[in-house]
C-alpha cells in the first residue's frame, strides 16, 4: 500500500498541473502532457435558448446528457481534443436527439507562463 501511495504521489510531482474545462466549460490555457489522456464529462446540463446554430424559431429547453470532452497529448505543449454530446432531450417535442455534433480541435500552447507572462494557448 505505501508502495502504491509513493508511486502515486511520484507521479503527481512529475506531471504538469492539470485544469479541466467542466463544470464551467471555459478554455484554460492548459495543454494535455505528451502521452497522456483527460476525459471530462458534464453527466447532464440545460441548454436554454435553443442550439446555436439553429433556425430562429427553435429555441426550446434541452437536456444535453453526457457532454464529453476527450484529450490526447500529442507532443511537447500540442493535444487534440474530440468534443461530444452523446445525447439530448427536447422537451418541447418530447423526443430523444442523437449524438452530436462532434466537434475536433487542437490546442497548441504557444507562450508558457513565467513571471508577468501569462500562458498563452
Amino acid at each position: 500500500m505505501i508502495r502504491v501511495v509513493a508511486r502515486l504521489a511520484l507521479l503527481a510531482s512529475i506531471v504538469s498541473p492539470r485544469d479541466t474545462d467542466r463544470p464551467h466549460q471555459t478554455d484554460t490555457p492548459h495543454v494535455v502532457p505528451a502521452g497522456h489522456t483527460q476525459v471530462e464529462s458534464a453527466v447532464g446540463e440545460v441548454q436554454l435558448g435553443g442550439v446555436l446554430g439553429a433556425p430562429p424559431g427553435d429555441r426550446a429547453a434541452r437536456l444535453v446528457l453526457l457532454d464529453d470532452g476527450y484529450k490526447f497529448g500529442l507532443v511537447s505543449h500540442v493535444d487534440l481534443q474530440l468534443l461530444l454530446a452523446h445525447a439530448a432531450y427536447a422537451p418541447a417535442q418530447g423526443r430523444f436527439e442523437p449524438a452530436g455534433p462532434l466537434s475536433i480541435r487542437a490546442k497548441v500552447n504557444i507562450v508558457e507562463e513565467h513571471g508577468w507572462v501569462p500562458e498563452v494557448t
